[in-house]
């Protein structure tokens, strides 16, 4: 119980504090110094890098990507949601065979010294493992021939969703883990949201259970989420192991 208190008071601290992530101009933002390496996640600056990054590719999907944060933020929705995850994302793949990853995320360090608002980014995937400080596991997808996903879709969902903010509101991540969204919402979202409706649009999952309802504990290899089309998510595979102790500070 103690677990779950703490879980939902860190819920909405982080997600007060994305509410709260100011806006900076470009010229502000050609001052800022770049996360980890990453391109920078506020607005124009991080959407032309992003496109740039993506520009003449057309992705497929590779896999489910699974990750835990070191963080107290981290620890808590691993606790509220009774997972051993706090974040997920897709894995994509490009015509050349190159991986990247597909989330919705930021950090505390971002929004604090970098003024840079969480939203869905994109990154090259060996740069995201290697930057982040948590575990990071994936779940391969299998197709049968057929029924692989439409490419020029997923494209053009990608390219639609870059840049959408992440959740600010309490009340939908809240009732996300009790699955009681009522209605879906893609102006803003959450990770696994991101994932859930991918999957809906791609026709992977039924969309009778609205995408905002779906947590990080949904795609584990521990829960039988359900694949249309005969595709399948094999069994999580450790790509970085979890340190022990905490830190600070992903956020999502």
């Amino acid at each position: 119980m103690l677990k779950k208190i703490a879980g939902f008071l860190f819920i909405l601290i982080a997600s007060s504090v994305v509410e709260r992530a100011p806006v900076f101009s470009s010229d502000q933002e050609d001052e800022l110094s770049q996360s980890r390496g990453m391109p920078l996640t506020s607005n124009a600056s991080y959407l032309e890098e992003a496109m740039e990054l993506i520009k003449g590719k057309t992705f497929t999907l590779d896999a489910v990507t699974l990750f835990a944060a070191r963080d107290l933020i981290g620890a808590g929705i691993r606790g509220l949601t009774a997972s051993d995850h706090s974040h997920c994302g897709l894995r994509l793949r490009d015509q050349d065979g190159t991986l990247y990853s597909f989330e919705s995320t930021g950090s505390a360090h971002d929004i604090l010294f970098e003024h840079a608002s969480p939203q869905v980014q994109i990154h090259l995937w060996d740069r995201v493992v290697e930057d982040y400080d948590g575990g990071v596991k994936f779940r391969l997808f299998t197709f049968q021939e057929g029924n692989e996903p439409d490419t020029e879709l997923l494209t053009d969902l990608v390219t639609r969703l870059l840049g959408t903010p992440y959740e600010s509101r309490p009340k939908e991540l809240i009732d996300a883990i009790r699955g009681k969204n009522t209605s879906d919402n893609v102006k803003s979202i959450f990770c696994s949201e991101l994932i859930a409706y991918v999957l809906q649009q791609l026709g992977y999952i039924s969309d009778k259970r609205f995408a905002n309802n779906y947590v990080p504990r949904n795609f584990c290899d521990k829960q039988d989420l359900t694949l249309k089309k005969e595709a399948t998510l094999g069994d999580e595979v450790t790509a970085k192991a979890k340190k022990p102790g905490l830190a600070c500070c992903v956020l999502f």
